[in-house]
């Protein structure tokens, strides 16, 4: 019953669907004040280039910033988008190019200066006060670094 109700509350006070387009609409402008606001503070992402799951908002911020700096043209397209009780999901590209170096897993990768562009999907669950507390991303992590030349 507590589960319902929690849902129930994502429904009613906000729309999911629409903070996952205001969430990407930021993320293009490149607004990290904005897309971070959407996020519960103990935020989980899932992500399949990292190996363990990225923890809580401050960490999901910079990693952010990073990629803002090294892909200064990165950008998501949502090509359909689902909406079902506290959950969201996505079919999306993501493109950028790879201009400034990035901190990974314990090194700098220096840019190749190479574009890619992805096919991913998203899976986004929300918290009762309708910020996303959990996101899991699905991509072809192996056409991304060929795509880099990495």
């Amino acid at each position: 019953m507590e589960v319902k109700e929690s849902i129930m509350q994502v429904q009613t006070k906000v729309n999911p669907e629409e903070v996952v387009r205001r969430y990407v609409d930021a993320y293009n402008r490149h607004d990290l004040h904005t897309f971070a606001a959407l996020y519960d503070p103990n935020i989980v992402i899932f992500d399949p280039i990292f190996p363990e799951p990225i923890k809580g908002k401050e960490i999901v911020q910079k990693i952010n910033e990073d990629l803002f700096k090294a892909f200064p043209d990165l950008e998501r397209r949502i090509l359909s988008i689902m909406a079902k009780g506290d959950t969201v999901a996505t079919e999306e590209v993501w493109a950028g190019t790879f201009k400034e170096s990035i901190p990974f897993s314990g090194r700098i990768m220096p840019p190749t200066g190479r574009h890619f562009e992805s096919k991913c999907a998203a899976f986004l669950r929300f918290n009762p006060q309708g910020l996303i507390a959990e996101a899991q991303w699905y991509y072809d992590t192996a056409s991304f670094r060929q795509q880099l030349g990495l």
